[in-house]
């Protein structure tokens, strides 16, 4: 009759003349009411009348202690203030979670509704959200526009804002720079930030002087040559001095200035006949030293 309930073995033993005593304990198996165990296996035969113990189930022991309130869901603070108001101690791990959000409680042990003594540790698992997937940053840089995003994608990264700078040893169109360092660790799809060059920075000077009258100079007109330090040369016309040059769009910052200019020559001629000597007057060119001067930047 085990498994029946008290009526149906009752009535069962019963109908073969037997009768039956009952005693009753507590069962995680069986529901109340329900037969545990007999003192006569079955199939064994027995005088009529004979007493059969039964043993009944009563249902689970009721626990002793304190409920333990449900925190599933709830922030890790306020789960572990609501246990420990109870007078639970509270231990905490954490575990990546794909649904539950960051610092919420995924599981507690043991599960609610259960009893335990007070201060009884309760473990709870908070979600530390998604699981971050680490990748490290290649080296950009050298590389053109085109080849650098490629090496971002093959990486799990992405592109991310595109600027430019001057440089004067990386071609123009190259990566200068980029925001992260190459072999840095960085959340899978992080936008990495690079620098193109723009080529060398292309300055440009002007010359701003004033020109007085070189030695021997008496007068009339005189060309007046300003040649900067990469050869490019300009030229002025005067008849008076001191001559203001205000000249712009120079690629270097240096030159010089020579004035070219008639003027009365002395020279000693001699007689080939007689071999006497004799200083006459003539009229030629005269170039001055060339006068260096700097420019400045525009």
């Amino acid at each position: 009759v085990v498994g029946q309930t008290l009526t149906e073995a009752k009535a069962a033993l019963s109908a073969i003349e037997l009768g039956s005593k009952v005693t009753e304990e507590n069962s995680d198996t069986y529901e109340a009411g329900v037969v545990i165990s007999q003192d006569i296996a079955e199939g064994a035969s027995i005088a009529k009348n004979s007493t059969i113990n039964l043993v009944v189930s009563i249902g689970p022991k009721e626990e002793e202690g304190i409920e333990i309130a449900d925190v599933v869901g709830k922030s890790e603070s306020e789960a572990k203030a609501s246990l420990e108001a109870l007078g639970f101690s509270v231990d905490v791990t954490t575990e990546n979670s794909e649904t539950v959000d960051t610092g919420k409680v995924i599981s507690q042990t043991p599960s609610a509704g259960g009893k335990l003594e007070k201060g009884s540790k309760v473990t709870l698992v908070v979600s530390a959200g998604v699981k971050v997937e680490k990748v490290g940053v290649p080296d950009l840089r050298g590389m053109t526009e085109s080849s650098a995003k490629e090496k971002l994608t093959a990486a799990g990264l992405k592109c991310g804002s595109v600027s430019e700078t001057f440089s004067d040893t990386v071609t123009a169109g190259c990566v200068v720079s980029q925001s992260n360092d190459p072999g840095s660790q960085v959340e899978k799809g992080t936008g990495i930030n690079i620098q193109l060059s723009k080529g060398p920075e292309k300055h440009t000077y002007k010359c701003v002087t004033n020109v007085e009258a070189p030695t021997g100079y008496t007068g009339g007109n005189a060309t007046i040559t300003l040649t900067a330090a990469d050869g490019t040369t300009r030229s002025f016309q005067t008849s008076s001095f001191p001559f203001s040059i205000n000249e712009t769009g120079f690629n270097v910052n240096s030159g010089n200035i020579t004035v070219t200019f008639e003027s009365q020559v002395q020279e000693t001629m001699v007689n080939p006949d007689t071999g006497e000597q004799s200083v006459e007057t003539t009229v030629g060119t005269v170039t001055s030293n060339p006068i260096a001067v700097n420019f400045a930047e525009e």
